[in-house]
């Protein structure tokens, strides 16, 4: 068994590509599923209310219990999560056009969400690995991913629903495996993550959670605020062009 070893490895950007890669895959859901609402007001006759609840769902499962995930992965590497959580976020997904009733809906974004809630905690540590020294660079470049995620979202929903209707939603099933199957089969991500030692406070781990509570606690509700506000015009705006 090796010695734990200081963090001063090159980027690798062949992987961090594929993480990138991934992190669009998971993060289309949290973008197509707001464009999707009105079909789908439309196919179930919902109320306003009943379609904001979808991505109520969504956001609940695929962010609120993120945390759970992220413990269990500080605790061991759990890299089958990526190919997990990317194929589930997307599969599910893809079955939401299907679903003949409200409640059946609702579960097909529970357990996308979860696919996306997955795969994030896992990325994000990953990421850090093979950002090496530059660790900005490569979690800029990780988190792009996920922008283009919300941007591709909503016009591959319009694009498909619009052509081959509701169950056309089926088509995102493709980017989640691929996506799965190159990391299933591609092996050089595939390295002990664990064997880089942690530089942690050095002083008691209590006075460093008093003394980060408050700013934390600032930047958690500034956080909230400017996420209230996006996921709302995101999912409404779509009704008001439509009405």
């Amino acid at each position: 068994m090796t010695d734990p070893i200081e963090d001063s490895r090159k980027i690798d950007y062949r992987a961090l590509t594929l993480l990138c890669m991934g992190h669009m895959v998971a993060d289309i859901t949290s973008g197509a599923l707001p464009a999707m609402l009105p079909f789908l007001k439309e196919a179930l006759n919902l109320s306003y209310a009943m379609a904001g609840t979808i991505v109520l769902v969504s956001n609940i499962m695929s962010s609120v219990i993120q945390p759970a995930f992220g413990y269990l992965t500080d605790r061991k590497s759990l890299l089958w999560f990526l190919p997990l959580g990317s194929f589930c976020a997307a599969f599910f997904l893809a079955l939401v056009g299907w679903a003949p009733s409200y409640a059946l809906v609702l579960v097909m974004v529970i357990f996308s969400g979860l696919g996306v809630a997955i795969y994030h905690p896992e990325g994000w540590r990953v990421a850090n690995f093979f950002a090496g020294e530059k660790k900005a660079t490569g979690m800029s470049i990780f988190g792009v991913g996920g922008n283009l995620g919300f941007a591709f979202g909503p016009l591959m929903a319009t694009f498909f629903i619009t052509r081959l209707g509701l169950k056309g939603t089926t088509l995102f099933v493709l980017p989640g495996a691929v996506i799965a199957a190159v990391f299933l089969f591609s092996r050089f991500w595939r390295v002990d993550t664990t064997a880089i030692k942690k530089k942690g406070p050095s002083g008691p781990a209590g006075e460093a959670l008093r003394k980060a509570l408050y700013p934390m606690s600032l930047l958690l509700g500034m956080i909230m605020f400017r996420s209230w506000t996006h996921i709302g015009m995101l999912t409404f705006i779509p009704f008001f062009y439509i009405n």
